[in-house]
């Protein structure tokens, strides 16, 4: 049987764009909360770990680990509303049944096995010679945007509670697209990489208590959420086209906490 299914970089892209604006106007409280705290878990991260005086290691480690927990919902809510139109208009309606804890539980494990083999090939490059050393850092750091990019639909199976939502099924439903699904999310990223880098060079200009400081703090928790926003229904879209295994959940079950806009 002939696979119909295609990933279509330009359609998705802009739906990617679209949908976020959309679920922004349909759900404010939501993408301003998330905003609100994004901010306030930076600053005291910085405060508590500062990048210049901290590993690198152990501020990645901690950095993946406070972003699951502060754009979770956001991403599950966003989620729904691209999959499967339904409206969650408070954060709180992310949190509720186990679907918050599956999805935190799973994003926790594949973020540290990409800082684990970020950090494992970071440290193999520093023990051997160049060039060996540098092959097996970028062998390492692109396995684990592999990964990352071929388990991406397990996310929205997640949060609209798919029945068939597992780690081998997003595998499976991915193999040959795993390339055409990078291109889109290094597409839906490169106008906030863009942004960010020179707000990250910036940042380190000046002391975060101060007023620049804090504005900037702001700015970047503004670029991380709609970073994160667009590539939450970047998924979304890849989901609905790819899904065979994970199985689409119909628009009217299955994901608790949200509201049918």
């Amino acid at each position: 049987m002939r696979d119909s299914r295609r990933v279509d970089h330009q359609a998705l892209t802009q739906g990617a764009f679209s949908g976020a604006v959309a679920f922004a106007k349909a759900a404010p409280l939501v993408v301003l909360d998330t905003v609100i705290l994004a901010a306030l878990v930076d600053l005291a991260r910085r405060l508590l770990l500062p990048t210049g005086s901290t590993s690198p290691y152990l501020v990645g480690t901690v950095e993946a680990v406070l972003g699951v927990f502060v754009f979770a919902p956001m991403i599950i809510a966003a989620h729904r509303y691209s999959v499967a139109g339904m409206l969650t208009p408070r954060l709180t309606g992310s949190l509720a049944g186990p679907i918050f804890g599956r999805f935190v539980k799973t994003s926790l494990i594949l973020s540290l096995i990409t800082v684990a083999g970020y950090a494992g090939g970071a440290f193999l490059s520093e023990a051997l010679d160049p060039p060996l050393g540098t092959a097996v850092f970028f062998m390492a750091f692109a396995a684990t945007i592999a990964l990352s990019v071929r388990l991406g639909p397990l996310f929205p199976a997640i949060s609209v509670n798919a029945n068939g939502a597992g780690w081998g099924a997003a595998w499976r439903d991915t193999a040959g697209y795993g390339w055409r699904i990078f291109f889109v999310l290094a597409i839906c990223s490169l106008p906030f990489i863009l942004l960010g880098l020179p707000l990250e060079t910036a940042m380190r200009e000046v002391e975060i208590l101060r007023v620049a400081g804090l504005i900037l703090t702001l700015l970047r928790a503004v670029i991380e959420t709609g970073w994160t926003l667009v590539l939450a229904c970047a998924a979304g879209l890849i989901y609905k086209e790819l899904a065979r295994e994970l199985l689409l959940a119909p628009p009217s079950g299955g994901a608790s906490g949200g509201n049918h806009g």
